[in-house]
């Protein structure tokens, strides 16, 4: 495309707008930029962590955001260890009521619940 100065610009086609992926909205587990979180599943701080249960139990997305994670951490560390693999509510709920010993904050038990049925 030529402007009335005689100068060439790139004109792009329609379908290029196709390359770009539409904004999609947040939600549990996902990171933003000012997070400098860790992005290993094992860590402390691992930006995903969808609930904490208790002091040893939490719920996290794994890194590609396929499946949710039950993880136990080590005693005395800052490590964690993944108990349960999930891809569904009921299946992740089950596994929780099925590993996790000691009490259950309330708040996060309710979070979990009001996942969507599959991630």
């Amino acid at each position: 495309m030529l402007f009335d100065d005689g100068r060439l610009t790139e004109v792009f086609p329609a379908e290029a707008s196709l390359l770009i992926p539409e904004p999609q909205p947040a939600s549990i587990g996902t990171p933003r930029p000012e997070d400098r979180r860790s992005g290993r599943e094992q860590s402390d701080d691992y930006f995903r962590v969808a609930s904490v249960l208790n002091d040893r139990w939490r719920v996290i997305v794994c890194k590609d955001a396929i499946q949710w994670i039950l993880q136990q951490r080590r005693r005395d560390t800052p490590k964690w260890d993944g108990a349960s693999y999930c891809t569904t509510r009921q299946g992740l709920l089950r596994c929780i009521r099925e590993k996790v010993k000691g009490d259950i904050d309330p708040s996060a038990l309710a979070a979990l619940e009001a996942l969507p049925e599959t991630i």
